[in-house]
């Protein structure tokens, strides 16, 4: 033991002498403390920032409604979540949304379709749509956020089943309620009804007790009037007599006016026939006559017009020759026997010229008087020939209406009045067995009257027992209206919308019982790091501190296990003063929650003895290979820990006993 504690005490002495390495030493010390305070620290309440984590919401429902209720589910999520501050919400648009997510601007998009709110309300017509969101989310980014983004859709997809429950909910008690009322209604307008119903009722008993006073009465006058009936169809008797001989006669008579009628429609027709050969003949002889006019008017014309022309070419000549005249006259002069002739010889021809032109204007007028003659006689032929249609086509028109209208209306007329002769002749004929039936009836009705004024007196007993039953119900309905239990029913007091509205949005509530509550997830993480770091530390102790033990003048002589004990001395003070750091920070500089700080600073202690112990151990033993071990220990220590996700839920090699730490 001696050599032991002179190792250890010339090692310590060592270190506090040179200022660099007790530096050093401080460092080794506090190492390890930084590694746990800067994790704790980082990840102390991270679900408490989370609403700095973009998630975009592109909202593009459209709305829908339908008789008994409508909904804009998109909408209400827009609106709770403008409201709601877990994570970053980002109001864009569907585009805007997705773009943000590949670009790494969101970590999550939720895109609400525009038929959101209507595949919501299918359910009310029959045809179910299942309502979907759009869900985009960039795994990439960050590890953890896609399972806080996901955490936020569940929230979305729970708050819309809330809502729908919620809205429906309220819809239908909203709508039982007002069913209610109007039920109300109808059952004091019915009630209101019945109970008038009852008093026209008895008030319509009465009046048939009237009436069967009255009936009772008339029948017993009714005896008269059966016996003056009869003498009435006495006389009937004898005036269908006289009728059915009046009518023998008028058969006769139409027999005759049907062979008249025959006669003057053969005569009528022979006159319109010889009418219609008349007027052709007569418009052949006149077109005929006018066309031979035409025919010669036009050859005149033509006679004329050549002479007009001859004329008119003669007069130009002579025209021509009266200037050549002239000129001959004028070259001459008027001194000369020749010149006198010629002067005789242009007066005689422009006197025969101003003939020439006389006679032109009378047959130009001649040809244009004929020209005249010939357009009356085209237009008197063309008149004639529509004159002639005319009269035909109306001795046509008279002579079908004749024959097609007023002929066979006057026979139908005939025939009608001869069938309906022989049918009042053959009533007539039955009016006397008719008469023998009636007089029968009559009979029988004197005698059906007296039973009846015996039956209607026992009817009015029966009607007054009903007067009294109904009185009885008009009691008993009106004590009904004004009972308790009836009011109840009809008002439904007691239903409240929105105690039903909130039962269906959430049926079930759970009553949470937190067991060693932990205030924030730096506090749940203390431990992992805190064991983590101490495991550092030990590891470092072995890179920084020499395992092997050297010799000197005061200490030359030792054995192994003074060796390994000497040198143990040191580690293990350095680790226990590792172990007091961290814990000690953990709670007073991070303000970790912690319930038993001293025990928590005794057990992280305790823990870095152990950890030292081993590393040393395994490093002294095995040089570098165990310093290996140490390493490879520290890796299976995090996942094997179940420090951040619980032992079950890793894979199974590390769920061995040997790796775990339970």
């Amino acid at each position: 033991m001696k050599k032991i504690f002179q190792i250890f005490a010339r090692d310590m002495r060592r270190l506090f002498t040179n200022p660099a390495a007790a530096i050093v030493m401080v460092g080794v010390c506090v190492l390890p403390s930084l590694y746990a305070w800067f994790n704790i620290a980082a990840n102390m309440d991270p679900y408490g920032n989370t609403s700095n984590i973009k998630v975009a919401i592109a909202n593009c429902d459209t709305g829908a409604s339908t008789e008994t209720m409508s909904l804009d589910a998109g909408g209400t999520i827009v609106d709770t979540l403008k409201k709601n501050k877990q994570l970053g919400w980002t109001f864009v648009d569907e585009k805007q949304a997705k773009a943000g997510v590949t670009s790494g601007k969101y970590y999550a998009a939720i895109v609400i379709p525009e038929n959101f709110s209507e595949s919501l309300l299918s359910i009310l017509d029959g045809e179910v749509k299942q309502p979907e969101l759009d869900y985009y989310i960039n795994e990439k980014k960050n590890a953890i956020a896609p399972k806080i983004t996901a955490t936020g859709a569940s929230t979305i997809q729970q708050q819309i089943n809330d809502t729908f429950s919620s809205v429906a909910a309220e819809t239908v008690s909203e709508l039982i309620r007002t069913s209610a009322g109007d039920l109300t209604g109808k059952i004091d307008k019915t009630n209101s009804e019945l109970s008038t119903a009852l008093s026209e009722t008895r008030d319509n008993l009465k009046e048939y007790q009237k009436v069967l006073k009255n009936f009772k009465e008339t029948s017993g006058s009714s005896e008269k009037l059966i016996k003056d009936a009869l003498e009435t169809l006495d006389a009937v008797s004898s005036a269908a007599d006289s009728g059915s001989k009046t009518l023998t006669d008028t058969t006769a008579l139409l027999a005759t006016s049907r062979q008249t009628l025959g006669s003057f429609s053969s005569q009528f027709s022979n006159a319109l026939s010889n009418s219609e050969t008349l007027l052709n003949n007569t418009y052949a002889s006149a077109v005929v006559k006018l066309g031979t006019f035409e025919t010669k008017a036009s050859q005149v014309n033509t006679v004329i017009g050549d002479s007009i022309d001859s004329v008119t070419a003669l007069n130009q000549k002579q025209a021509e020759l009266l200037d050549e005249l002239q000129n001959l006259h004028e070259s001459i002069g008027s001194d000369s026997t020749l010149s006198e002739l010629i002067s005789e010889k242009i007066t005689a021809l422009q006197q025969q010229n101003a003939s020439f032109q006389e006679l032109l204007d009378s047959l130009s007028t001649s040809n244009s008087s004929i020209q005249e003659a010939m357009t009356t006689a085209q237009n008197t032929r063309s008149s004639l020939e529509k004159l002639v249609t005319d009269s035909r086509s109306s001795l046509q028109t008279y002579r079908n209406s004749l024959n097609e209208s007023l002929i066979p209306k006057l026979s139908q007329s005939m025939d009608t009045l001869s069938a309906l002769s022989g049918t009042l002749t053959a009533t007539l004929s039955d009016v006397d067995p008719t008469v023998e039936q009636l007089k029968l009836i009559l009979t029988q009705l004197d005698t059906s009257l007296s039973d009846s004024s015996a039956a209607l007196g026992q009817t009015g007993g029966v009607l007054d027992t009903i007067d009294q039953q109904l009185s009885t119900i008009a009691i008993d309905l009106g004590v009904l209206q004004s009972s308790d239990i009836y009011n109840q029913l009809i008002t439904l007091k007691g239903l409240d919308a929105d105690s039903i509205s909130d039962f269906m949005s959430s049926p079930v509530s759970i009553r949470s019982e937190v067991l060693y509550e932990v205030e924030n997830y730096g506090s749940g993480m203390t431990p992992f790091y805190t064991n983590l770091a101490l495991w550092v530390g030990g590891l470092i102790l072995v890179s920084i501190l020499k395992q092997e033990v050297d010799k000197d003048e005061k200490i030359s002589r030792f054995t192994p296990s003074q060796a390994y004990f000497g040198r143990w001395l040191v580690f293990v003070i350095m680790g226990l003063i590792q172990g007091f750091i961290v814990c000690a920070g953990d709670i007073l500089l991070l303000k970790t929650q912690c319930l038993h700080p001293t025990a928590f600073i005794l057990a992280g202690i305790f823990c870095s003895f152990v950890y030292v112990n081993l590393i040393y151990a395994m490093a002294l033993t095995f040089k570098h290979i165990g310093k290996a071990l140490a390493v490879l220990l520290v890796i299976l220590q995090i996942p094997g820990s179940s420090g951040t996700y619980p032992i079950e839920m890793t894979p199974v090699f590390f769920q061995f006993p040997m790796v775990s730490v339970r």
